[in-house]
């Protein structure tokens, strides 16, 4: 994937590196400061039935998700009929309100249903919002039962605009009904307790009339926990209603109007009666990079801004109320997708963007936000300056041309993104380090290395987050005297740079005075990973069978021939129909190993760019279809691999993205951290797939990866780190990791 990269960085790639323009020391400590956000994810794009984009939301470690839902596609005219349902007054009104929460299925009078459920339920479950106009192909229904089976959690936009009136008694009823029919079979089926219910009214017709605004706040707010109560009584559960607002898009600008607007009746409901709940739970802003500010400055322009929201938010709400609220930002992004597309420098795979979207991360993170929902997960198209273009603010490359809309591969930011999330979602502890979380200096501009760590007990892991914004490279002490680490413990540095897309670029081992010294390059991003207590020596599995396939577009013979006795394997995508294309299968036997019971897992691989020096990279895949055999495969007989392409298919069912392994010019070591996979994998035996996919239109190149196979000596390998029982016989792990001979537990059934 050279063509969007640049030179590649120098890299250490072991302990005691002497590459240095700049020195920063960073010692953790046992001081918790603060909670990580609860939820780490994406605004929806494109989600259609049988994509693979739920394999890739899987695979970017994200647990939350922001969906939208506009009124206009699901409810465009009056469901039930006529216009307010004969509503005139507020009698009425909570009659209706109360017959309708006593039967949520059940008919008027007039035998007319209270909610045309038929109408709703049709739309959600059909409707794709891109035949409407929407920029997102999105059909509700299917997208929501995915994302419950990855248990990642939902927050509904639910845009229900001005145009639909509200200025009788009837107006607010439809205003009501439609948000009461739309959380009560989101709570009920999928679980869903978080709104929203106007997206950035300040750059709206609505924001001349904020007191409308808070109407339908106040309308959409008693629907929703009107309905989050209906659900818990019908299907006993403990469902708790979060209404987020005001959802803006200049959130300090506009702060003081809304806030004032919105606080003052936080306690209020439409009719003027005191309320027992909030109508607004979760203070929620939007924020995008400032392109005059220094790289340094942009994540602490989110502490500032969310440190104004803790002073002001209890400041101007009434007696009764909780004293502050939760913070989510609902969208943020390094720039926004106007600036992005003025700019052809700009982007999510540029090391000054994606380097300074960490500080963005860190910004928000240290002041407790509760929610990140990065705007937007992949690339739709949209039109600018009259051309049709991917908006650029999308983390995830996506193939408009296929019926499915599928996802073709991750940024650089999004990789940024995935070991944040890794490190950092599900609100874990936050520990003070001696290097801040934002650059506190007078004008927020010299800090260009910052971090923070926490602990996730799930895994019995600590994390440790850096990003290096300078374009030197940083070589410092990483103290970690405080913590619960014991000497002899493997440390993994999984980085995004120039020269890595995510992978672990070192595996060293914690020394008797647990102090590491390591280099991080200029404009990149680092997460470490740290195992408590006891230090688990690894285990080396070498692969039991490996095998390059080719797919040649001038001979059909190669396409049909088996490689498995070739001691170099091959990963390469033909540009042109002069050249093939490559792809290589490795299978390893975890012998009594459960999978499950894997604290980490590596896959290691030697080789390099047989063309020529540039970086190349690839994707790596797991596959569940083991019933290859070296002596066997060929590219027409290879699982989940196109016939006529270099693509992997069934994406999501059989095949599941696990990441990238990137070579240049000498021969090195690539490492990957597939613990993920191995974990939810079903059985002792492990295949994956190395294969060049094309991530976007112009994404071309004529490189070739060549990599050492097992029968020339140097296998591909996987180190795994599993309590005792040990899983495989002693094996030693040295060389290309840099690590100290030794050996390893002997195997135990």
């Amino acid at each position: 994937m050279s063509s969007r990269r640049t030179t590649a960085l120098a890299l250490a790639c072991c302990l005691g590196s002497a590459i240095s323009a700049s020195a920063a020391d960073l010692t953790v400590s046992n001081t918790v400061i603060g909670k990580t956000p609860a939820y780490i994810g994406f605004n929806m794009g494109h989600f259609l039935p049988g994509s693979n984009t739920a394999a890739w939301v899987q695979y970017s470690g994200a647990n939350g998700y922001r969906v939208w839902a506009s009124a206009s596609y699901y409810e465009p005219k009056d469901d039930a009929g006529p216009y307010g349902d004969g509503v005139t007054n507020f009698a009425q009104f909570d009659a209706r309100k109360t017959a309708l929460r006593a039967n949520p299925f059940g008919t008027d009078s007039n035998g007319v249903p209270y909610v045309n459920w038929t109408a709703f339920q049709n739309n959600w479950s059909n409707l794709n919002q891109a035949s409407k106009g929407g920029r997102n192909a999105v059909v509700l229904d299917p997208m929501l039962d995915k994302l419950k089976a990855q248990n990642v959690h939902v927050i509904m936009e639910i845009q229900r605009s001005d145009s639909y009136d509200i200025s009788t008694v009837g107006g607010e009823w439809e205003q009501w009904q439609h948000y009461y029919a739309s959380a009560y079979h989101l709570a009920s089926k999928y679980g869903i307790t978080d709104y929203q219910m106007y997206n950035e009214p300040d750059l709206d017709s609505i924001d001349a009339n904020v007191n409308e605004y808070v109407m339908r706040l106040q309308l959409a707010s008693d629907a929703v926990h009107a309905a989050i109560d209906d659900v818990n009584k019908a299907n006993h559960t403990n469902l708790v209603a979060n209404m987020s607002a005001p959802v803006l898009a200049g959130s300090t600008t506009n702060f003081n109007r809304y806030a004032s607007a919105i606080l003052s009746k936080r306690r209020t409901d439409f009719e003027g009666n005191a309320t027992s709940y909030d109508i607004v739970n979760s203070w929620d802003a939007h924020r995008y990079g400032s392109t005059g500010a220094t790289n340094a400055a942009v994540g602490s322009a989110y502490a500032t801004e969310m440190q104004m929201f803790k002073q002001q938010v209890p400041a101007l709400s009434p007696a009764g109320a909780n004293s502050m609220l939760p913070i989510t930002y609902s969208e943020f992004n390094r720039y926004t997708s106007s600036t992005f597309a003025a700019d052809s420098t700009r982007s999510l795979d540029n090391p000054a963007d994606y380097s300074t979207l960490a500080s963005q991360l860190l910004g928000m993170t240290s002041e407790d936000a509760k929610a990140l929902y990065a705007f937007k997960f992949n690339q739709t198209n949209w039109t600018v300056n009259g051309s049709v273009q991917p908006q650029k603010t999308g983390f995830y490359y996506v193939d408009e041309s296929s019926a499915t809309k599928d996802t073709t591969g991750a940024t650089h930011g999004a990789e940024v993104m995935r070991l944040f999330a890794k490190g950092f979602a599900g609100e874990r502890d936050r520990y003070s380090t001696s290097v801040p979380e934002v650059d506190t200096t007078s004008g927020a501009s010299s800090r260009t290395y910052l971090a923070s760590s926490s602990y996730d007990p799930a895994m019995g892991n600590y994390y440790v987050f850096t990003t290096n914004m300078a374009t030197s490279a940083n070589t410092g002490v990483l103290d970690l005297s405080a913590w619960n680490v014991q000497p002899g413990t493997y440390v993994s540095i999984e980085e995004v740079s120039t020269r890595r897309y995510g992978e672990v670029s070192q595996l060293v081992q914690v020394p008797a005075n647990r102090k590491l010294t390591l280099t991080q390059p200029g404009q990149s991003v680092w997460l470490a990973t740290i195992p408590q207590g006891q230090a688990v020596a690894p285990t080396t599995i070498n692969a039991s069978a490996d095998a390059y396939v080719e797919n040649s577009e001038t001979s059909s013979s190669a396409r049909s021939t088996n490689f498995g006795a070739a001691t170099t394997g091959s990963v390469g995508r033909s540009s042109t129909t002069l050249t093939n294309d490559y792809a290589t299968y490795l299978k390893f036997n975890l012998g009594s190993t459960q999978p499950n019971g894997v604290e980490r897992a590596i896959l290691k691989v030697d080789g390099h760019n047989g063309v020529d020096g540039d970086i190349a990279s690839f994707h790596v895949y797991g596959i569940l279809n083991d019933s290859w055999t070296e002596n066997g495969i060929s590219w027409i007989t290879a699982p989940d691999l196109s016939s006529t392409d270099s693509k992997m298919l069934n994406v999501g069912t059989d095949a599941f993205p696990v990441g990238h392994l990137t070579f240049d010019g000498p021969q090195s070591t690539a490492m990957l951290d597939v613990t993920d996979f191995v974990r939810r994998h079903p059985d002792l035996v492990l295949s994956f797939v190395l294969v060049r996919e094309q991530t976007f239109t112009g994404d071309e190149d004529n490189n070739r990866v060549d990599l050492s196979m097992r029968e020339s000596g140097d296998a591909p390998q996987l180190i795994v780190f599993a309590p005792e029982p040990a899983s495989v016989s002693a094996i030693v792990i040295f060389g290309a990791l840099g690590l100290t001979r030794r050996s390893f537990r002997k195997r135990h059934s």
